[in-house]
């Protein structure tokens, strides 16, 4: 199921060639018509599936502020029309506005005069559920991949939301000899060249880019009981986009079996693995008494349903 948030002005006209006002668009300022989530399926508790608030910025051509003081802007939805804190007048005089935005709303945007970014937080552990990293959300046009542009005669914009960060997901299940209760408790990934980024870093708003330290392993922790048969994903996790490509990334399963307490490391993923924002990665992986055998990888755009349909060698 697509989760489609769309705010459309009432009464919109589309017109072809005219510089006319569009209803709602009265006065000098910059409106925003609407906002579009990506399509995520809201499968981590993380993952946005609603907005109510977008942070919007305006600059210049030439990244300079667009007026001192007034840039960085906070657009609310109330009652289907989205309402900013302040007016900002755009003119013909100040030329056209680049309007940058992100998600989430308590994000304050700052511009060095080159790119504006927010500040983010890259977690180095969380739950199964993935609930405690921050789902990043930048803005581009609705129908591309550049930053909105507003001007004195055409003052509305319609943004669309895009993933900063990838989805990583498991499906984990245990071998069907197995007959001993085995419970999943946590999961290391292993990076051994440290492609894994985690901490305070920044989110440049043009094209999402994340910039943070990097680090070797990135830790998920709970508590599910296997079963023999997995047919969808039952852990995951949002995480930065790799730097680059790792080639030798792994796996370290936590896992009670009985009453005792074991770990199974599965054998690297036998090609190079380079996470892409906006991208879902679906580790199959199935445990015996003795060990971890990756199984099977996919690789599809974000969504709810995990089950692979698109594999790679492994």
């Amino acid at each position: 199921m697509k989760h489609l948030i769309l705010y459309p002005l009432m009464g919109l006209a589309l017109c072809t060639g005219c510089t006319a006002n569009l209803p709602g668009e009265d006065g000098t300022s910059l409106h925003l018509l609407s906002v579009t989530l990506p399509d995520d399926e809201g499968t981590t508790k993380a993952a946005v599936s609603t907005i109510s608030d977008v942070n919007v910025y305006l600059t210049k051509s030439d990244g300079s502020d667009y007026e001192a003081g007034k840039s960085f802007m906070k657009f609310s939805n109330k009652s289907g029309s989205w309402t900013p804190d302040h007016e900002v007048e755009l003119t013909a005089a100040s030329g056209s506005a680049k309007v940058y935005g992100c998600y989430p709303a308590d994000n304050t945007i700052t511009n060095d005069g080159v790119m504006p970014k927010i500040s983010v937080t890259l977690l180095d552990s969380d739950d199964f559920s993935g609930t405690g990293q921050s789902d990043y959300l930048y803005a581009t046009t609705s129908k591309g991949t550049t930053v909105a542009e507003a001007s004195s005669t055409a003052r509305g914009v319609n943004l669309q939301m895009n993933h900063a960060l990838a989805k990583i997901s498991f499906r984990v299940s245990k071998a069907s000899g197995v007959t001993e209760k085995m419970t999943l408790t946590a999961i290391d990934i292993v990076s051994r060249n440290s492609r894994l980024l985690k901490g305070d870093g920044t989110m440049l708003l043009n094209d999402g880019t994340l910039n943070a330290p990097q680090t070797d392993s990135l830790h998920l922790k709970g508590s599910i009981e296997l079963a023999v048969s997995q047919t969808a994903a039952n852990v995951n996790c949002l995480a930065a986009p790799m730097k680059g490509a790792e080639p030798s990334l792994s796996f370290s399963l936590h896992v009670k079996v009985g009453d005792v307490e074991r770990v199974f490391t599965t054998a690297p993923v036998s090609a190079s693995v380079h996470w892409e924002k906006g991208k879902q990665y679906t580790y199959a992986i199935q445990i015996n008494k003795m060990s971890g055998t990756l199984t099977d990888v996919s690789i599809n755009t974000w969504q709810t349903d995990a089950s692979p349909n698109t594999s790679i060698g492994i």
